[in-house]
């Protein structure tokens, strides 16, 4: 897979809930003061179609850059830590390991705050809009497909974001700054942090049934 020098990643199946069209639409509005830099998406599924030839409505065409591939996660490793940084446009989301993925690489996210994953990966609540110390959450995308019309103000704040972080990375403090609070994040999501926390989750679980099920019931004290 042939890379440009300068670009942001994107990977995720070229599905609805991953809303890439808000992201495509959200790029065309900076390209202007970033003409340098492309936008990477990789995944396969059903809108591949319809997201080329949204690029071509656009004329992004030489801006956008999208493999309807699946990718090994070893590889997208490689991807990702060429990457300027992660971008996220999802509608909805399970767990996203594509963000833990980028912030273990040293990479900032930026991430719809969409349920459910990516406030609780930034540490923030679902109600949070803006800068993190792992970069932005943006504002909830309505998943509608449009092509050529003016971006909603979800989309601006999108656009808007990932032109700030742009202009951020700029400064090498910055990046090293952004590098380090990334990666130490990342661990709290490694294997012998988070199993431990599971152990802990389930076992007061288990307490809680125990006690619910000693609890006689009111039609047994009658």
């Amino acid at each position: 897979m042939e890379l440009p020098e300068n670009f942001i990643i994107s990977v995720g199946k070229l599905e609805w809930p991953k809303g890439h069209w808000h992201l495509i639409r959200a790029f065309k509005n900076i390209i202007n003061e970033w003409p340098d830099v492309k936008l990477v998406i990789i995944g396969r599924g059903s809108l591949y179609n319809n997201l080329i030839e949204l690029i071509s409505q656009l004329n992004l065409d030489n801006h956008v850059l999208l493999y309807n591939t699946y990718v090994p996660s070893s590889s997208v490793y490689s991807i990702i830590k060429k990457a300027k940084f992660t971008v996220l446009s999802s509608i909805h989301e399970g767990f996203p390991n594509i963000l833990v993925e980028s912030l273990a690489l040293g990479k900032p996210i930026i991430s719809t705050n969409c349920f459910y994953g990516p406030a609780e990966i930034m540490e923030k609540d679902y109600n949070y809009i803006g800068e993190t110390d792992y970069r932005y959450l943006t504002p909830k995308l309505d998943g509608k497909f449009r092509t050529t019309e003016a971006l909603t103000p979800e989309e601006k704040y999108l656009s808007n974001s990932i032109d700030n972080l742009l202009n951020k990375l700029e400064d090498i403090n910055y990046s090293e700054t952004v590098k380090k609070k990334a990666m130490k994040r990342a661990m709290d999501f490694d294997i012998n942090n988070i199993i431990p926390k599971y152990v802990s989750l389930i076992e007061e679980v288990q307490k809680m049934d125990k006690k619910i099920r000693k609890t006689p019931s009111p039609n047994a004290l009658r």
